[in-house]
């Protein structure tokens, strides 16, 4: 009697020929190509239709990717389908969903709303910033410590909500729904005498809307540039923005391409802005990547004094490697570099003058903001930068 053998696919055999072919390739000692193809076979035969190919070919590939992480030591690598890639495109790009808005939990009171941003959920639905939400879908935050009150908050997923919001005039019940929204890509503001530059990201844009905030701005005021929370963004428009502070033809970020290679991006001819006396950038744990590049090139080309917290150490740029199937792996082989080639992976970058945020704000009254001291300090320093550089001209 004739025996069957099932065959794997030649397209699927093809996509893992490849991805084996690139791992043999730094390992002498890994399973053969058809080693891994027999391995799908057999399983495939173990669990029939309750298992696909495509199944087993993707959790393989999960599998790599998360050992990935391991034997590198740079976090983020991943598989992701095309739809998967266009969220990421689109998050880069700036798009969000949510209520867009940014809040800070107060202990026995709630949360209070800290930024609304334009365009958004909150501020369609009439949130203002010193908002104090005592309650979210009837269920009140009075009394609660901090960490029950975030609870709270991410147990409700539905689309729509209403906040029971305390304010100076009295308590308004205020629905809310989830949806898409743009970032804003900067913003500029006065602190007691002092420019605060927001950029919560790097995308299409930034550097035009940064000397849009900026122009009009007195000159020599110091300049606070706020990258609390800003996970990075696209590579190019991280350069735009270094160029508006970095002269023409210095380096801005270094690219290592993990083959012995390097390449310099360097700071481009850019619009002028009004003369800064001091400079600092603002930093925290979730400063990352692009954003990281960007403080460090501020620090070694623009002179500006780093405060806040150590950053995430996050020094890998993403690239996309197509393996078939549909899917896609996000590789973390490309490095950034400061401008003098140094890495800021693991320790993150370590400020000039560490100010760690307050762990538990203070108690405050409705239309009150908790104390930012972390941007208090910023301040502070920029202030006695440019007082110090005008007694020096």
């Amino acid at each position: 009697m004739d025996t069957c053998e099932p065959k794997t696919p030649v397209k699927l055999r093809s996509i893992l020929g490849t991805l084996a072919g690139m791992l043999l390739a730094t390992s002498a000692h890994a399973a053969g190509v058809e080693d891994v193809a027999r391995t799908v076979e057999v399983l495939h035969e173990t669990y029939g239709d309750r298992l696909g190919e495509s199944d087993l070919f993707r959790a393989a590939l999960e599998g790599i990717a998360r050992e990935l992480d391991h034997k590198v030591g740079r976090p983020g690598h991943a598989v992701v389908d095309a739809a998967d890639k266009k969220q990421v495109e689109h998050w880069l790009d700036g798009h969000r969903h949510g209520i867009a808005a940014e809040f800070s939990i107060v202990p026995g009171q709630g949360i209070v709303i800290t930024d609304v941003y334009s365009g958004g959920p909150a501020e369609r639905a009439g949130l203002v910033v010193g908002d104090l939400v005592v309650a979210l879908d009837d269920r009140p935050f009075t009394g609660l410590p901090s960490e029950l009150i975030l609870t709270i908050a991410g147990e409700i997923q539905s689309r729509e909500a209403v906040l029971d919001v305390r304010r100076p005039e009295g308590l308004r019940r205020i629905p809310i729904s989830r949806g898409p929204w743009r970032l804003d890509t900067a913003r500029a503001f006065d602190h007691h005498g002092v420019t605060v530059l927001k950029l919560p990201f790097f995308g299409p844009g930034s550097a035009r809307a940064v000397a849009q905030a900026l122009a009009d701005r007195p000159e020599h005021q110091p300049l606070v540039i706020d990258l609390r929370t800003n996970e990075g963004g696209r590579l190019e428009a991280m350069v735009e923005v270094a160029s508006l502070f970095v002269a023409k033809g210095r380096p801005v970020v270094m690219v290592d391409t993990g083959e012995g290679g390097s390449s310099a991006h360097t700071a481009r001819a850019a619009v002028d802005l009004p003369t800064r006396d001091a400079m600092v950038v603002l930093v925290d744990r979730d400063t990352s990547g692009t954003a990281e590049a960007f403080a460090a090139a501020m620090r070694q080309e623009a002179r500006a004094v780093i405060v806040g917290s150590a950053t995430a150490g996050r020094d890998g740029l993403p690239r996309w490697v197509p393996v078939g199937n549909g899917l896609y792996i996000r590789v973390m082989a490309d490095q950034l570099r400061d401008p003098a080639g140094g890495s800021w992976a693991d320790r993150g970058i370590i400020p000039d003058i560490l100010s760690q945020p307050v762990s538990r704000p203070m108690p405050v009254l409705p239309g009150q903001l908790p104390a930012d001291v972390q941007l208090d300090v910023a301040a502070q320093v920029a202030e006695r930068a440019a007082k110090q550089s005008a007694a020096d001209r």
